[in-house]
């Protein structure tokens, strides 16, 4: 378990890294649907092996002194590389922690079919080729809505 305190280079995931990973999210970490993304959250007051699963997972880290005085240590991700977490480490997990995952990936996978579906976007302008930028990462965005954000471009005077 290589914990690297200053530095950090593209994690080399082997499959014993996967499943220490695994075992602990299943005692120590937390996953969930929140304000529609999912989300994987790690806690413990070993700071060298936070620090080890947040190189891994490429989280947020952060730390917080209890009342007792005591320093927990929390590492989270979210969005789409939370969601690729769950899938790998999937199949090391309890039926409990299994069924909570199953139930995560559905939410998602539902958000995504149900953003495909819209013809409109949030301020009603309606989604063509004209009017719409599709972003790199598959997102649509309203060039309309865009414009109207943005306001008149400055001139340059040479």
């Amino acid at each position: 378990m290589p914990a690297p305190k200053n530095q950090t280079p593209t994690p080399q995931v082997g499959l014993g890294d996967i499943r220490q990973l695994a075992g602990l999210l299943e005692g120590e970490g937390y996953f969930a649907w929140r304000q529609g993304g999912a989300r994987i959250v790690l806690q413990m007051c070993d700071e060298d092996v936070m620090r080890w699963a947040n190189w891994l997972l490429r989280g947020r880290f952060y730390s917080y002194k209890r009342k007792s005085g005591l320093v927990v240590f929390m590492s989270a991700i979210t969005g789409i590389r939370a969601v690729g977490w769950m899938m790998t480490l999937y199949q090391f997990f309890g039926e409990r922690r299994k069924e909570k995952i199953k139930g995560i990936l559905a939410a998602w996978r539902r958000r995504g079919k149900a953003m495909a579906l819209r013809t409109h976007c949030p301020r009603g302008h309606e989604y063509t080729k004209e009017n719409t930028y599709l972003q790199r990462k598959g997102s649509r965005e309203c060039k309309s809505c865009r414009r109207m954000f943005q306001g008149p471009r400055p001139r340059l005077a040479f």
